[in-house]
């Protein structure tokens, strides 16, 4: 009796779709089967010589950080001071808003997902993905 190969069922852009056990004459319509020599990992890339590791994931995105962290965070990344802030905050013309927002800026937990982050780094000229690096960055402080 023949015994199974491991196999690498790779893309036709070289990504490792699935690796399987096959007895030989298998066949994966719109796919290549490649040789495992035990380096195949799904999600990595087949080069034409070698299997190469799947690309690192991107670092979760906390939804939330302490204030601290987050201020200290804008300082080193983007040379936003908490007095910046507190200015801008203070040229909000409407009082109902501004107190809003000077409350919102004490808050100890600052979330992703909140109102305030997202309009103060517009203020700031910050992206949202600038955002995300700074809660990235905050909370490895």
């Amino acid at each position: 009796m023949t015994a199974p190969l491991r196999l690498a069922v790779v893309a036709a852009d070289n990504t490792v779709l699935n690796i399987v056990d096959a007895l030989p004459g298998f066949g994966v319509p719109d796919a290549t089967l490649v040789l495992d020599d035990g380096t195949a990992r799904i999600g990595g890339h087949w080069n034409g010589a070698t299997f190469l590791p799947p690309p690192e994931a991107p670092p979760a995105i906390p939804a939330e950080v302490y204030r601290g962290q987050a201020l200290i965070a804008l300082f080193l990344h983007a040379g936003v001071t908490d007095e910046m802030i507190a200015a801008r905050i203070a040229a909000i013309p409407d009082q109902t808003e501004r107190y809003i927002a000077h409350v919102r800026f004490q808050e100890q937990r600052w979330r992703r997902d909140s109102p305030f982050i997202a309009g103060g780094a517009g203020q700031f000229g910050l992206s949202p993905a600038m955002v995300d690096a700074l809660f990235v960055a905050a909370a490895g402080l």
